[in-house]
């Protein structure tokens, strides 16, 4: 499931904290298959890797107002039905880049953790104003 397939391949730094949340879940709860390709992926059904579709609607039931026991206007309630309020995996994805750039993130460095170019991210994800944008700069040069 990686975006750019073989190409997004690259190790990441976590934190502690996610490394044991992630071997935590791998022991309790991942199912210990194997793809074709001798992988063992981290998202897994009965069946194998999980599959986008699949994956896209665990994140629309886990992000529903229902999913929390809240009031959700016009959910059936149905697994097949995403609820009107429910997020795709991309708001998330965007939004994790956001909350780089709002911690002074410099863009390189949040586009090689997330594989996207500086192109890319400048034209789709980065919502700060010149003005913002510039008091970062200012932040960094001024030291020089």
């Amino acid at each position: 499931m990686l975006k750019n397939g073989g190409a997004g391949e690259r190790p990441i730094a976590i934190t502690e904290r996610l490394a044991d949340v992630l071997q935590d879940f791998i022991e309790n709860t991942r199912k210990g298959v194997v793809d074709d390709y001798g992988r063992k992926p981290l998202f897994t059904t009965s069946r194998g890797r999980m599959r986008r579709s699949t994956f896209r609607r665990v994140v629309y039931r886990t992000t529903a107002r229902c999913f929390r026991n809240e009031p959700c206007p016009g959910c059936t309630g149905a697994d097949d039905n995403k609820c009107l309020e429910a997020a795709s995996p991309h708001p998330i994805c965007r939004g994790s880049i956001t909350h780089f750039f709002t911690e002074d993130i410099p863009l390189e460095i949040v586009g090689d953790r997330v594989n996207v170019s500086r192109d890319v991210l400048n034209k789709h994800y980065d919502r700060r104003s010149e003005e913002v944008k510039l008091e970062e700069r200012r932040g960094y040069l001024d030291n020089i």
